[in-house]
């Protein structure tokens, strides 16, 4: 917990790297509306690139295109097209919320709001003096893998196009990691130099052109830089192996079943895998880490509950895998949600397999990954249906304490100084106590963003490489798409739960795993305490192992860090997968 955000997670946070406009001033302030505007709409994370279009015919009549650039991009006529001197307005016709702009030109600026749905956001524009030739020259599809200590990481995809005026807009690929059309929200072309950035994953790459088909540079994310030169490509990536995914047909059968938690009214959905013949058959239940997950536990290309209900099935076991509230086909929100929730979730789901002819209702498991890992006790010991647990990373202690010991580590990883990362957990720590202090969201938030600016000045002030203070700018930058999910039901819930009371009255057998190499439930941290939770339960049959070279994921892994994932073909190590398998059938003969 939390398994969270790979490294090239998709969240839209957008800036533009224009062309140097001031050689441009002075004739701008003789040029009227007509021709390209270039800019952005919107704040945060919720900015996008935008271009205007405005075209004036001999006859004095106005018409004109806006362009929004994402990972498409949407072009729109305008409608109701008004000028009046250096101001004008518009609306696009046959878009919900009866979108609409109003806005004036001081010089080679152009400003205003566009509203949709009562929503306002500001637009900021700059004139376009012509096209972008030198971007222009990139044009075309580039292809690299990312290298660190010449390693070959991950393989990536650069699609440059060219889009409104002359301009270009780009979108990468990560076909390791499952992304697709990642928007670069920033972009230059200065003679044989390249630069974009991605500011949503605190990523900028700068690389220098060696003809017309090759970019040689270096990426730095989170602070950590790589190697990435870049090809022209044509056609498309194969596809990353996944060797231990299942093929249909199945060796068993798989049936997709949906059933209702009555206590909330949600109706939850997932597969449930038997093996061959009529049972009953001992039963597990999936349970997630944290974050919307699907049923098979999707992250990073890989389906790691996929796998492991393969191979639990194999074995004689039936599978439950059921997708999180608001995912796939489960009603409901996630971020509205607490462990509390989940456990009811939980309880519903025990009571549908119950109800199965093919299982056997005295063999009945809870498996908990990461997160999980906090539900599968807290069911445990409200139901007596639950004959065995199977902790895969699951947390022993609390969610405050958790999340600071996995600041340290992932700082640790990115290569700041022992220093700034234990500076970075004091002031994560005086931000989760105004959550504590403050149950009031709004003021809450507030209280946050107040906070975080005079925190990147003393982590500025501390820094002692040029890594401490681009990991300082880089979150405080990205610290405003946070304060909406730190003041979420299900983040305040889970940073103040300690499952250390509950463990201590777990009596089912337990097997825990955790990952020498996990940087996310640091095994060093929850092994003691769930050894000493279990022994004051007096639990007599407890097994827990720490997994040499596994991840948090349980894949055989180089250095743990999440931007490893996606490029393992493994999904989950054979040697976790047999301890869990032989040990659940050890208990349910």
């Amino acid at each position: 917990m939390p398994k969270g955000t790979c490294a090239l997670s998709v969240v839209v946070f957008a800036i533009l790297a224009l062309a140097d406009v001031a050689t441009y001033e002075a004739r701008a302030q003789t040029l009227g509306l007509d021709g390209c505007w270039l800019g952005t709409m919107g704040d945060g994370p919720s900015t996008r690139r935008v271009a205007f279009e405005l075209m004036r015919s001999e006859t004095g009549e106005w018409s004109g295109t806006a362009h929004l650039f994402s990972n498409s991009v949407q072009t729109h006529a305008m409608s109701e097209l008004r000028v009046d001197g250096s101001s004008f307005s518009f609306g696009i016709a046959n878009v919900a919320g009866e979108p609409r702009f109003l806005g004036s030109m001081s010089g080679a600026t152009v400003r205003g709001a566009f509203t949709q749905h009562g929503n306002e956001r500001p637009v900021r524009l700059q004139r376009v003096p012509g096209p972008d030739a030198d971007g222009l020259a990139v044009v075309g599809t580039w292809s690299g893998s990312l290298e660190q200590n010449g390693t070959p990481l991950m393989r990536l995809v650069l699609d440059v196009v060219q889009v409104a005026c002359g301009q270009i807009a780009a979108t990468m690929d990560s076909p390791d990691q499952g992304a697709r059309g990642m928007p670069v929200t920033s972009l230059a072309v200065r003679g044989d130099s390249l630069f974009f950035g991605m500011t949503y994953l605190n990523g900028a790459y700068v690389g220098r052109l060696r003809g017309t088909e090759r970019v040689e540079g270096t990426w730095t994310q989170n602070g950590v830089a790589m190697t990435l030169h870049l090809e022209r490509f044509e056609g498309t990536l194969p596809e990353r192996r996944r060797p231990q995914e299942p093929e249909k047909p199945y060796p068993y059968d798989a049936e997709e079943v949906t059933y209702v938690n009555v206590v909330d009214g949600v109706t939850l959905a997932g597969t449930l895998t038997t093996p061959p013949g009529d049972g009953p058959f001992p039963a597990v239940l999936l349970l997630t880490g944290s974050g919307a997950q699907d049923r098979d536990e999707s992250l990073a290309g890989h389906r790691p509950f996929l796998v492991l209900a393969d191979h639990l099935t194999r074995a004689g076991i039936a599978v439950l895998r059921v997708d999180d509230r608001g995912v796939g086909g489960s009603t409901g929100s996630t971020l509205g949600s607490t462990l509390e929730d989940s456990a009811e979730d939980a309880l519903a789901s025990l009571a549908f397999l119950k109800s199965h002819a093919k299982i056997d209702a005295r063999h009945l498991g809870l498996v908990g990954h990461s997160e999980g890992g906090w539900v599968a006790p807290i069911v445990a010991t409200r139901s007596n249906d639950v004959a065995f647990l199977v902790l895969l990373a699951g947390p022993a202690v609390s969610g405050e304490a958790l999340l600071l010991a996995q600041s340290v580590q992932l700082n640790l990883a990115a290569g700041s100084s022992r220093a700034f990362a234990e500076r970075a957990a004091r002031v994560a720590q005086r931000l989760y106590d105004i959550l504590r202090r403050e149950p009031d969201d709004s003021k809450a938030g507030a209280a946050l963003v107040e906070s975080a600016r005079a925190a990147r000045d003393e982590l500025l002030a501390a820094s002692t490489s040029s890594t401490d203070t681009l990991l300082t700018n880089q979150w405080a930058d990205s610290f405003g798409q946070q304060t909406g999910v730190l003041t979420t039901a299900w983040f305040r819930h889970l940073l103040n739960f300690d499952p250390r009371a509950t463990l201590e009255r777990v009596r089912v057998p337990v097997l825990a795993l955790y990952g020498a190499l996990d940087l996310q439930v640091p095994a060093s941290q929850s092994q003691p305490e769930l050894e000493r939770a279990l022994a004051a339960a007096r639990n007599p049959d407890v097994t827990i192992h720490v997994l040499d070279n596994l991840n948090h994921l349980f894949q055989t892994a180089r250095t743990g860090r999440m931007e490893e994932y996606g490029t393992i073909e493994e999904t989950f190590a054979p040697t976790a997968l047999s301890i869990v398998s032989e040990w659940i059938v050890a208990r349910t003969r």
